[in-house]
C-alpha cells in the first residue's frame, strides 16, 4: 500500500523538471520525488541514482 499523497502512474513521460512530470497524455504533474524503473539497464541520466532496490531508495531519501 502507498502512503497517503503518493500514487503511481505507469506509462510514459514526455517531460521531467521543474518539479513536474509530464507525462504523453499532456497532464502536468507536481512531483516531491520521481522513480522512474525502466525495466532494462540504461545509462544513468544527469542527477539520478542508479537503485536496485527499494531499500537503497529508501537510503537515498534518508537525512
Amino acid at each position: 500500500m502507498l502512503k497517503d499523497g503518493i500514487a503511481t502512474r505507469p506509462g510514459v513521460v514526455d517531460k521531467i523538471g521543474d518539479g513536474q512530470a509530464t507525462p504523453a497524455d499532456g497532464e502536468v504533474m507536481p512531483v516531491d520525488c520521481l522513480g522512474l524503473a525502466v525495466g532494462s539497464t540504461v545509462a544513468p541520466l544527469p542527477g539520478t541514482a542508479v537503485v536496485a532496490a527499494v531499500q537503497k531508495v529508501t537510503a537515498l531519501l534518508a537525512p
